[in-house]
């Protein structure tokens, strides 16, 4: 029997909502070890945002600052939805892991949020996909 996307994806996910602020996304990676984060309203996926989109927007920032210098000083805020990516690529806990890991190879993704209904109910990463295809191999002797 096909191993399922519901029985490798990590279930208990860490979230944010479209008007968490750019700093808080940031801050939370970075003490729970993660590089992703989905975006939620009411439970329903309505993006993503990568620890790569939270680089660039401090770039951005970054430069913002450099050409406004000597100006008066700024406090900017970034909404995570300004940043967050919206067109997210989702897969079902019915879809099998080996289809859920190609499509991660393939397109180059980090995870795969886990939707039914279009509600979030888990997240299935490179990681994921890699423990589960270790699992797979004959062990070494």
């Amino acid at each position: 029997m096909a191993t399922l996307v519901a029985d490798i994806m990590t279930r208990e996910v860490i979230t944010l909502t479209a008007g968490a602020d750019l700093a808080l996304a940031d801050d939370v990676m970075k003490l729970e070890r993660l590089r992703h984060l989905p975006v939620v309203d009411h439970g329903k996926l309505i993006g993503l945002v990568s620890h790569r989109d939270i680089i660039r927007a401090h770039a951005r920032l970054l430069v913002k600052a450099f050409t406004a210098q000597g100006r008066e000083k700024q406090v900017v805020t970034v909404g995570v939805d300004e940043v967050m990516q919206r067109d997210v690529k989702t897969v079902t806990p019915s879809t099998r892991a080996a289809d859920a890991a190609r499509m991660i190879l393939d397109a180059r993704f980090g995870c795969l949020p886990v939707v039914e209904d279009g509600t979030l109910v888990g997240i299935v990463t490179e990681v994921d996909c890699l423990n589960w295809a270790l699992g797979r191999l004959p062990e070494e002797e």
